[in-house]
């Protein structure tokens, strides 16, 4: 068991021969590599697209973009761009009897990118006819 790595690991490893004898080890050690990255904090402000609104209705968005405080390997710090990411609001999600905010969904971001967090993650919405 590895913890708290802070830098790569690459090392032969000694296999211990099963007690079965039906098993049958074709290699008597393999080689690890761990490669480890160092991660760093960004924030990017995207726009927030509206999905299913009535077509016979206004409706806008208060704030109209959030912003996405994520971590991201260093090694792909400098090609992220706001391209990388969609953030959505649902119309269909509302109940309009009781709902005053729409949740804020990313449906699109860099896999390698962690901790994602949304500020704000919820937007006030009004609906003009």
């Amino acid at each position: 068991v590895f913890n708290n790595i802070s830098k790569h690991i690459d090392m032969e490893v000694t296999l211990v021969k099963p007690s079965d004898e039906n098993i049958v080890i074709s290699s008597k050690a393999v080689q690890i590599k761990i490669p480890v990255e160092a991660f760093t904090e960004s924030k990017m402000e995207v726009p927030i697209i509206i999905k299913n609104a009535p077509k016979d209705l206004d409706v806008q968005i208060h704030p109209p973009k959030t912003k996405i405080v994520f971590q991201t390997p260093l090694s792909k710090y400098n090609f992220i761009t706001v391209n990388m990411f969609y953030a959505i609001v649902d119309f269909s999600d509302i109940n309009l009897q009781t709902d005053h905010y729409l949740k804020v969904a990313l449906t699109k971001y860099p896999l390698y990118i962690k901790h994602i967090r949304l500020i704000p993650d919820e937007v006030q919405y009004i609906i003009q006819k």
